[in-house]
């Protein structure tokens, strides 16, 4: 897998990182994101067929919501 983008940053001030990439092997896009929340990693991520729209995926990722219960 060859990634395009890798991002570092803060969300609700948590250590976050997203990352886009292709694999090409098995033609798909691949999205993630984790979080690291005290000493646990949380993450999602999405595999999309090439030639699929991903509208909506930015939506899907930002609708994360932290509970602190």
């Amino acid at each position: 897998m060859a990634l395009d983008d890798f991002t570092i940053g803060k969300r609700k001030g948590f250590s976050s990182y997203s990352a886009t990439g292709v694999n090409s092997a098995q033609k798909t896009r691949i999205f993630m994101f984790m979080i690291l929340i005290a000493n646990k990693r949380y993450s999602l991520s999405a595999a999309i067929p090439q030639g699929v729209s991903t509208h909506g995926g930015d939506d899907f990722f930002a609708s994360l919501a932290l509970d602190s219960k």
